[in-house]
């Protein structure tokens, strides 16, 4: 079992002047909603033709792609559902990897109601785009607090409840740990399970499939260095190693993080077209097509392939969580065409061509994939 929590601090920081106040984030979300008044989405705008046109796809199938890449010495870390079997002999072996052409789209669905009103019963009112836009705006705050949390996890069995020491009160405690574990066969005796501290408004918000969670109200220490206890969640994911990154995006919705997070390298330049072009799907698959073939004489196809599962592993888990934040989506959507392309050019299948997220309409998973 392994506790992961990165920058810990040894000492409890000075804030004696800035007491954390119990459900400081819910009185935001509470105090800002009577103040604003929220307009609709615009018909008209790029996403919402977007979302538009692969809902009228929907179940469509996607089509695949298959890969020969060298063996290596190391197994590959593969999801269930990635088919890969032996070549032909050769004398060189090689591996046929095959993988989707695009990343298919669940049903789209919201949180239900009665999961943000369990955590407190006052936001029954308050819009779920509006919580999730307070929530942007606290949440780097809130994952601040989470990386100076210490604890001591048993070492034989998951516990109901876990005591933990929360170096950082700047902002609203954690309420939970998450034991996340993978839902794949293992012929290991036992499975690696690695604890996150979350807060439960932060994934009740973006996850429409979240499992219930116990109720957790923790309050500050009294004394410094004194722990609060927080109830332990079992949670199975197609992809745990990608489980920090994906949450790291919920609490600070930062696309350029989440995009370095996903890729090999950086790339060179924004893959984005600049807003005055006259073609702009033109320009962003030449964007894709020469940063792809960096990426193609840089890496090896084994190391390619590893960040592509990489990608495909937080797609299932954002498909199994039911995440339908649209910036998630297609920053996932671009990683994944450069990844395609550069998988493409390494192994020399010249036939595929970039196809821009934007641009290109995802095809629906039907809701018996989707979960």
């Amino acid at each position: 079992m392994v506790l992961q929590a990165s920058n810990i601090h040894d000492k409890r920081r000075d804030m004696e002047n800035r007491p954390p106040v119990k459900h400081s984030v819910v009185s935001k979300i509470k105090g800002l909603s009577r103040q604003r008044v929220r307009a609709r989405a615009t018909p008209g705008s790029p996403r919402f033709l977007h979302d538009a046109s692969r809902r009228s796809k929907a179940r469509a199938s996607s089509s695949t792609l298959r890969f020969q890449v060298p063996p290596t010495p190391v197994a590959l870390p593969t999801p269930a559902d990635v088919e890969m079997t032996d070549a032909a002999p050769a004398e060189l072996p090689t591996t046929t990897v095959t993988l989707p052409r695009l990343l298919a789209h669940p049903q789209r669905k919201e949180v239900p109601r009665e999961t943000m009103t369990k955590i407190d019963p006052t936001l029954e009112n308050v819009p779920m785009d509006f919580t999730r836009d307070v929530l942007k705006m606290q949440g780097p705050h809130m994952l601040k607090v989470l990386s100076s949390v210490q604890a001591e996890p048993a070492r034989n069995a998951l516990p109901k409840e876990l005591p933990i020491v929360v170096n950082d009160l700047s902002c609203d405690l954690p309420t939970h740990m998450m034991a996340v574990w993978s839902r794949l066969p293992t012929s290991l005796p036992k499975r690696k399970v690695t604890l996150y501290p979350v807060h439960n408004m932060i994934l009740a918000a973006h996850c429409a499939n979240l499992p219930a969670l116990p109720e957790s109200h923790p309050q500050p220490p009294s004394t410094d260095g004194e722990s609060i206890t927080v109830p332990v969640v079992p949670l199975g994911l197609p992809s745990p190693h990608s489980f920090p990154q994906l949450t790291s995006y919920l609490y600070t919705k930062r696309v350029d993080t989440l995009l370095l997070a996903l890729l090999p390298c950086a790339p060179p330049a924004p893959l984005q077209p600049s807003p005055d072009s006259e073609d702009r799907e033109a320009e962003q698959k030449a964007m894709i097509a020469q940063f792809a073939r960096k990426l193609s004489a840089t890496f090896t196809p084994h190391a390619l392939l590893q960040r592509t599962l990489f990608i495909y592993g937080m797609w299932k888990n954002v498909c199994a969580l039911g995440i339908f934040d649209d910036n998630l989506w297609l920053v996932m959507e671009l990683a994944w065409e450069v990844m395609m392309c550069a998988m493409a050019y390494a192994t020399g299948n010249t036939s595929v061509q970039p196809m821009p997220p934007m641009y290109s309409p995802s095809p629906v998973l039907p809701e018996t994939e989707a979960q």
